[in-house]
């Protein structure tokens, strides 16, 4: 954990960079929060306005949680600490638990743990003397306007100035940073654009091979990146791992085992452990791409309603099967979202069996995405937002392996593609710029034209890790694990329809193994924190 950085009138806690962020603060007050464009969450102690000043980065990065016991706010980013030092005991938040089941999503502000609360992404929170506090939204993307009027050439010069900032003001040491290079658009853009500043530093980046597994692998563009600009490139073999032992479920839980595992990550340890014998202590991603630089098809909803009838011609000449998307990205929207919903549920009661009446989904509270507060005409803007503000983007980021990294092996991991001046900057594009005959990410791949090899710059396919989950869930006992299951003793699913997602999976249906393994990890998340080897609630947790 970052030391604790002692001042006359205020000290900074839970955080690297303390330096900016007094200065900020010593400077503009609760305003500094514009000031910063750093991935951290921080807690300020004001001695002399006698008040606590707590704020979240506006992704979710670094978590930051708190607790109220005996009339005192406890805040800590490591949920463990907040346990220790409240003493509270740990108990499930069934609420949470439902909202994963009936939305595969967690309302901003909750955790899995009763009375146990987060500081929702881009809010800030104040704690007065008294015990009062108040929590509020310092950061509103759908605010954003964006500039038709911005030409290519323009935009491409600024995306490749804020990149730069956003790549080198996450860099405090270039001999002790690695780089994750999955061979994909965003992560080789990050390495190519470094070495590419740097000529004639020996670049580390590490990546995974999955030899066996065709869909996954994605060795082929990481080593265009090597033979392109010479890096030092460490590759993992990830397709033969160990998940009944040295990589098991109950490892991950081990060292993290307040959130269940929503996307599987084991195989980044193979990375993690290479970054450590390198001795290096940060780590930059190209996480993020996705989120603000894809676009969406949705623009197509936008052309339809705007009467931009050629353009629609012309975007669905470059689409395999145009029909399905207009049914997608045109009809959806104008059907509805609540009359979609309900077609939606419908179709999820089919297909996934009968949830108890306790439970039903229309009892379960639906999350507010924040997202939602936008009220423009733009369809593909909105989904847009979703990008950044979805409620589940920082609950994966929470309880990614990233956050093991850091508290178990000292290695931060650094994502330059969710700098808040790179990600305004992106929603302020006009939407052709990212989505345009039927490719992605457009503005990145064309002020990458001469730095990325040409192969990654002209992919349009993206590696599929179903067959890395598949391995993961065959190391279980899925049987077992779901016999007598602790989802349908709390009245969260019935036992029949967890026994229907078993037989399934064991029949070679992969259509839901996403979800099906979030029933895996929400089962096991609570009998790893609350069941006892003989199968008793441990009412001691």
């Amino acid at each position: 954990m970052p030391q604790e950085k002692e001042y006359r009138q205020f000290e900074v806690l839970f955080c690297h960079d303390t330096t900016r962020i007094s200065e900020a603060y010593r400077q503009f007050g609760k305003s500094c929060l514009d000031h910063l464009p750093c991935e951290e969450s921080f807690v300020i102690i004001d001695h002399e306005k006698k008040y606590v000043f707590a704020a979240r980065d506006i992704i979710g990065i670094t978590p930051l949680y708190y607790t109220i016991a005996e009339g005192k706010v406890y805040l800590e980013t490591d949920m463990g600490r907040l346990f220790t030092k409240s003493a509270l005991a740990p108990e499930p938040d069934m609420q949470t638990m439902h909202q994963i089941v009936h939305y595969q999503a967690i309302a901003y502000e909750r955790t899995m743990y009763r009375g146990v609360f987060r500081v929702p992404p881009g809010h800030y929170m104040k704690i007065l003397a008294n015990g009062t506090y108040k929590i509020e939204r310092y950061w509103k993307p759908e605010e954003i306007e964006q500039n038709e009027a911005l030409d290519e050439e323009e935009a491409v010069e600024t995306f490749q100035k804020l990149f730069d900032d956003a790549i080198f003001s996450r860099i405090d040491n270039i001999d002790r940073t690695g780089f994750e290079l999955s061979g994909g658009l965003d992560s080789s853009s990050v390495v190519s654009w470094v070495k590419q500043r740097y000529p004639k530093k020996r670049i580390k980046a590490f990546s995974m091979s999955f030899q066996s597994l065709k869909e996954c692998d994605e060795i082929q563009y990481a080593q265009a990146v090597k033979n392109k600009y010479d890096i030092d490139l460490y590759c993992a073999q990830t397709d033969k791992m160990d998940y009944k032992t040295e990589y098991s479920l109950k490892k991950n839980y081990d060292m993290h085992p307040y959130w269940p595992i929503f996307i599987t990550y084991t195989m980044g340890f193979s990375i993690v452990e290479q970054v450590c014998r390198n001795g290096l202590n940060t780590v930059l991603t190209g996480q993020g791409g996705d989120n603000i630089l894809a676009g969406n098809p949705f623009i197509l909803y936008d052309l339809f309603v705007t009467r931009q009838f050629k353009r629609l011609y012309q975007e669905l000449r470059y689409v395999p099967q145009p029909h399905k998307k207009l049914i997608h990205y045109v009809l959806y929207p104008m059907i509805g979202e609540k009359n979609l919903n309900r077609l939606r549920n419908a179709v999820r009661t089919i297909r996934r069996g009968s949830f108890t009446k306790k439970t039903d989904s229309c009892q379960v509270p639906k999350v507010e995405e924040l997202y939602e507060c936008y009220d423009g005409k733009s369809y593909a803007f909105k989904a847009e937002l979703a990008g950044v503000l979805h409620s589940s983007l920082s609950v994966l980021l929470e309880s990614s392996y990233y956050t093991v990294a850091e508290k178990y092996y000292g290695i931060r991991f650094r994502h330059p593609f969710f700098d808040r001046q790179l990600i305004e900057f992106a929603l302020s594009l006009p939407m052709h710029m990212k989505y345009s005959a039927g490719f992605s990410k457009r503005l990145l791949r064309v002020a990458m034209k001469g730095i990325l090899p040409e192969e990654i710059r002209q992919r349009d396919d993206k590696a599929q890790f179903t067959d890395v989950l598949k391995q993961q869930i065959d190391a279980l006992d899925i049987r077992a694990l779901f016999e007598n299951a602790y989802l349908a003793k709390l009245g969260i699913m019935e036992q029949k329809s967890l026994d229907q997602y078993v037989q399934r999976y064991k029949s070679g249906e992969m259509r839901s193994v996403v979800y099906f393994w979030q029933l895996i990890n929400l089962e096991y998340w609570y009998r790893y924190n609350f069941v006892n080897a003989n199968g008793r609630r441990d009412e001691k947790r």
